[in-house]
């Protein structure tokens, strides 16, 4: 007579695979909610670095706007702590009336556009948000 107690071993094989398979389903589930997650704090980090700058600019007195000036703010910002390091942060300036067609205006508004450059993985990311600086 034959003994049937315990398992055979095509059992415990057919087991652990199982195990295995549905092991590795839940680890790549949580790998790409880790990935998600990540690329959408970052991208939110890189948004309200954005904000920050254009804040101190607009804080600024508008004569003393000017591609170089920013420059020193962004700057002074990174000794801050204000921006973090693994955040590129480059701003430009333009006035108004120095765009083609607009020549004739009076010097009233300057157009900042800040670009933020960015790691998520191995993918660099981009972000870029123009606004408006008026003369008061």
């Amino acid at each position: 007579m034959k003994n049937n107690k315990g398992f055979s071993t095509a059992e415990i094989i057919i087991a652990i695979i199982i195990i295995i398979f549905f092991s590795g389903l839940i680890a790549g589930t949580y790998y790409n909610y880790y990935i998600s997650n990540s690329a959408k704090t970052r991208n939110a980090r890189a948004s309200l670095c954005i904000v920050d700058v254009i804040e101190n600019v607009k804080a600024m007195e508008y004569e003393k706007i000017d591609e170089q000036s920013v420059k020193n703010k962004i700057d002074e910002m990174y000794e801050n702590n204000i921006l973090p390091k693994q955040y590129t942060v480059t701003a430009d300036i333009q006035k108004y009336n120095e765009i083609e067609g607009n020549e004739e205006k009076l010097d009233l508004i300057k157009i900042i556009k800040v670009k933020v450059i960015y790691e998520v993985g191995n993918d660099e990311k981009e972000l870029e948000i123009s606004s408006i600086v008026t003369k008061e």
